[in-house]
Parts: structure tokens; sequence; C-alpha cells
């Protein structure tokens, strides 16, 4: 499946912590956010993230190859950035997450 720009509905907050509120916008694989989109709607070049012009993933969006990028994104952490600023509780928390996972993960991010 593709990768597919969401925006945070109004009213709604997204992520393992709740880290992502009403506009926001998280890059997610379209499988990954299904479970989701009560809090969350594609966003298209038609719709955009709150104007008309078609919209850029963020640029800090986890690389292709990542490891363990589709439990990361399942759990609200779609960006470099979030997932650099995570806790490593907060990682070992996530479903399908443990020590190695996490030692991989930060070696990846350094």
């Amino acid at each position: 499946m593709a990768d597919q720009l969401y925006k945070v509905r109004e009213g709604k907050r997204f992520g393992a912590f709740d880290q992502y509120e009403s506009g926001d916008t998280v890059v997610l694989d379209e499988l990954a956010a299904v479970p989701f989109l009560d809090k969350l709607e594609p966003v298209t070049p038609e719709t955009g993230a709150g104007n008309s012009a078609p919209v850029d993933p963020p640029s800090d969006t986890l690389p292709s190859g990542f490891p363990h990028a589709t439990k990361l994104a399942a759990s609200g952490y779609t960006t470099v950035t979030a997932v650099r600023s995570a806790t490593d509780a907060q990682l070992i928390a996530l479903k399908g997450i443990g020590e190695k996972a996490v030692v991989e993960i930060r070696e990846a991010l350094a």
C-alpha cells in the first residue's frame, strides 16, 4: 500500500500519546490508517490541508525501509522527529516493539 497524507479531524487528537492535534498532518500507509479514520481524514490535492494547493508530505517522514516503520506508523509515529522525541519506554510500550526493536530504531536514527 502507498503512503497517504492525513489531517487530524476537528476536535480530535491522534497518536500513541495524542501528540497530534486537530489540523496536524501525518503520513500513514493507507492500510495502517484504516482503524483511525474516525480521527483522520485523507488530504488530497483537491482538499489540501486547509488550502487548495497540493500538499507535500512532511520532509522528515520515516524513510522507506526504516526499521519497524509500519508498527511505528500504526501508533502515530510517522516522522523522524516524532520517533526521535519518544523515550525508549514510550516506544517499548507500543504493540510489537521491544528492547531489541528500540535498539534498531535508535541505530537507524544515529
